[in-house]
Parts: structure tokens; sequence; C-alpha cells
């Protein structure tokens, strides 16, 4: 009897890890255009980011607040998205090579 119980709750759990595995690799598999992108508002467009792998360095966190990092990336999006910034610290050229590495490898159709 106890055989029993513990094999269904095994299975049970298989069940439940295999389709929760499968929900999230089906939600990290969405890609977009160029054009889909750039239309994103700037907290859809940074969410689709973080939700891909963005970690934003903490000495970036300590120059900008959040709000100011969502617009940034939005209204430099064209830039970062080929590795490229407009500012010349190195905590924005790490955002722009690791937003470059998301696009390329997550986001891009």
């Amino acid at each position: 009897m106890r055989v029993r119980k513990s094999v269904l709750i095994l299975l049970v759990v298989s069940i439940l890890l295999v389709s929760s595995f499968i929900v999230f690799k089906e939600e990290r598999d969405v890609r977009y255009t160029d054009a889909e992108l750039e239309e994103m508002s700037a907290d859809d467009l940074y969410e689709v980011l973080t939700k891909n792998g963005l970690q934003v360095d903490e000495n970036l966190k300590k120059i900008l607040t959040e709000d100011q990092l969502v617009e940034y990336i939005k209204s430099d999006f064209h830039l970062l998205k080929n590795g490229g910034t407009s500012r010349n610290y190195s905590e924005y050229e790490k955002l722009a090579d690791d937003i470059k590495n998301i696009y390329e490898n997550n986001l891009r159709k």
C-alpha cells in the first residue's frame, strides 16, 4: 500500500514538473520583430527584457532610478539592441552588451 502511494505521489509530482517546464519554455520562446519591440511601451519592453534574463548592474541602479532606466532603454533601444550606447560609462556598455545578447538569442524573429 505504501509503495503504491509513493509511486502515485512521484507520478503526480513528475507530471506537474513536466507541465510547468513546458509552460515556462513556451513563454520564453516568444520572439518579436524589430517593429513590435520598438512599438512596445517602455514598461512592456523592460518587462520582456527582464523576463528573458536582463539583470541590471548594481552600479547602474545607483546612477538611475528604475523609471529612468526603463525610459533610457526605451529611448535608446535602437542602439542597445546592437550593443551600442549613447553614454560613456562601463555600466551602460555592459547593459548594451546584455541587451544585445538577449535580443539576438531570445527575442529577434
